[in-house]
């Protein structure tokens, strides 16, 4: 029962109020702390808002999201930046931005149609592997199910991305799901091959045994690392966006193509016409001509000297067509429209002769 009533509430199992005072007397900030929060699934945003005041934190350093409309609503009780969207396809921030994260993710299934497996270590290598929201040093607090977080996957996202992990059950009096907190600091390069997998090892050990439980500590475990300097942050749903939005885009930052990535894609397919390993034929100089890749040159004809344009015109042709049938006299009228290469010489005396489909003058 109390699945299913989680999966009405679209997975939201918030973290007992209860054990505020406990889990927030883990982590603590350096005095006159100007950085930022964030929490992906923050479901009325009473958690990381309580974060925000053990930090000192103001709304506008406070970064959420909530799927749930209603909920998302209420999380601007906590947060300036507010938004309502699905965090593993649409979220957007920028790449180390906050030094904290309070992750929740739902507890759930994936629905087939997404590749199944639990909606929990989707969540945590989004926000931290991904998305790496979280700048090396910060500190990530993940609530999960205890069976959930000893399966494969999440301790190989925690032995990968995480120093000084520390894990801890909730009192058994709030602990309908099994729930434990994982407290890690966030690396700044990943574990791979054998350090990873002994470090999954040991936690494999650590979660198959018993687990303390969470509770007031004298001194806080961890410390929010100092900010670094973020000249623009991103914090926005992707999948939201109308002519409106994409017109500013453009007018404040020059559109796509404006980017520092369009541009050199766009140099990277630049190429220059490679001149020919044989003579040209007279048709396939005037298609060069036409196409531009002669424009502007100065040649020498019957001791003149003149200079090659080169455009394409259309040119539209019909026929008729004719036939007879055992009932019947048909008439078909066909008509189609090219585009034709024109190309013409010009001198100081004015327009030269002209060249259709390279149709040159013998003179020339």
């Amino acid at each position: 029962m109390a699945r299913l009533a989680a999966q009405a509430e679209l997975g939201f199992v918030p973290t007992p109020i209860e054990v505020e005072d406990a889990l927030l007397s883990y982590v603590t900030a350096p005095e006159g702390f100007a950085g930022r929060i964030l929490d992906p699934c923050a479901g009325k945003g009473v958690m990381i808002g309580a974060w925000a005041t053990r930090f000192g934190l103001a709304r506008s350093q406070v970064y959420t999201n909530e799927l749930h409309d209603g909920r998302a609503e209420a999380c601007t009780e906590h947060s300036a930046y507010v938004l309502a969207c699905d965090a593993l396809k649409s979220l957007q921030g920028t790449v180390g931005f906050a030094q904290f994260c309070h992750l929740n993710p739902p507890f759930d299934t994936d629905g087939l149609e997404e590749g199944g497996g639990r909606l929990e270590p989707k969540f945590f290598r989004r926000v931290v592997e991904e998305g790496k929201w979280v700048q090396p040093g910060g500190i990530v607090a993940l609530d999960s199910p205890q069976d959930v977080m000893a399966r494969q996957e999440c301790r190989n996202h925690l032995a990968r991305c995480y120093d000084d992990v520390t894990i801890w059950a909730l009192p058994a009096e709030h602990r309908h799901y099994r729930e434990v907190i994982v407290f890690g600091v966030v690396r700044s390069a990943w574990r791979v091959g054998k350090e990873q997998k002994d470090e999954a090892e040991r936690l494999k050990t650590t979660l198959e045994g018993e687990l303390p439980i969470l509770m007031v500590q004298p001194t806080p475990l961890y410390h929010l690392p100092t900010p670094k300097l973020a000249k623009k942050i991103i914090w926005r749903d992707a999948s939201r966006g109308n002519t409106v939005i994409a017109q500013n885009d453009v007018v404040k930052g020059g559109g796509a193509w404006a980017s520092k990535r369009y541009r050199t894609a766009a140099r990277a397919m630049d190429r220059t016409t490679p001149a020919p390993l044989f003579p040209l034929t007279k048709g396939q100089a005037a298609l060069r001509i036409a196409d531009g890749l002669i424009n502007g040159e100065t040649v020498e004809l019957d001791g003149r000297t003149v200079e090659i344009k080169g455009s394409t015109i259309e040119e539209e042709q019909t026929w008729v067509e004719e036939r007879e049938t055992a009932t019947s006299h048909i008439v078909e009228t066909h008509k189609i429209v090219r585009r034709a290469p024109h190309v013409a010489t010009i001198d100081g005396a004015g327009p030269g002769d002209d060249i259709i489909w390279g149709k040159i003058p013998a003179k020339h």
